[in-house]
């Protein structure tokens, strides 16, 4: 029986945050179908004007999900028995802006998700531009660290670490979101409030792990 030695590598990765992710919410509410997707609509247009202002294009606002759903709302009806009553429609359109990450650049966006008229709503993420190289970095991280690893092991067991025999990954979906929590209210998100607030803001390193087990055979 071959003797081999399996060992699981941990891979960890740390670097500033160079991208943000602006996920929005635009709904469109009312009694009438045509009435509702117009609201929808119009939000949406002032939306896109105030952002080419800034000098983004059109192709750079991304819809993720579109849908139309119908409310209702229970009530009581004269025998005192709950029943469903149709209040309307709403349209709602979810969205995703994401930009270079520059304070200046951030403060100029919230100042516009901030205009009360809109009532848009929206999450805001910190991540990283080139997530294919972070991912080999995390990758050769836990591949060095293994080898460490199972050296160490050797050395102390006075035998010697031969050839590598298999490598067992498991390809899962890796965050690479920084888990910085941005929050202001509405009311003193302009640009000058943002600015302000931004003067020592710095949001936490994107940081991720992953790892890998890795048989080697060892021999005396």
């Amino acid at each position: 029986m071959e003797r081999v030695i399996r060992v699981k590598g941990t891979g960890k990765v740390a670097t500033p945050p160079d991208l943000v992710e602006i996920s929005l919410t635009i709904n469109g509410i009312s009694k009438n179908y045509e009435k509702a997707m117009k609201q929808a609509a119009e939000k949406l247009s002032h939306f896109k004007d105030d952002l080419l202002s800034l000098g983004f294009k059109e192709e750079d606002l991304k819809t993720a999900n579109f849908q139309v759903n119908t409310n209702y709302e229970s009530i009581r009806d004269e025998n005192n028995q709950y029943k469903s009553v149709f209040t309307g429609f709403t349209c709602r359109h979810d969205l995703l802006l994401s930009f270079d990450f520059t304070k200046e650049k951030l403060a100029d966006v919230l100042n516009v998700l901030s205009q009360g008229e809109k009532e848009l709503e929206f999450r805001l993420n910190f991540t990283v531009k080139d997530p294919e190289s972070l991912t080999e970095k995390l990758l050769e991280s836990a591949a060095k660290n293994a080898r460490k690893k199972a050296e160490i092991l050797c050395a102390a067991s006075k035998v010697t670490l031969g050839e590598l025999v298999n490598i067992d990954y498991s390809w899962e979906e890796i965050s690479l979101y920084s888990d910085t929590n941005f929050r202001m209210p509405n009311q003193l998100m302009g640009k000058s409030a943002v600015m302000e607030a931004n003067v020592a803001f710095q949001p936490k390193d994107v940081e991720s792990t992953d790892t890998a087990t890795f048989i080697w055979a060892i021999k005396s």
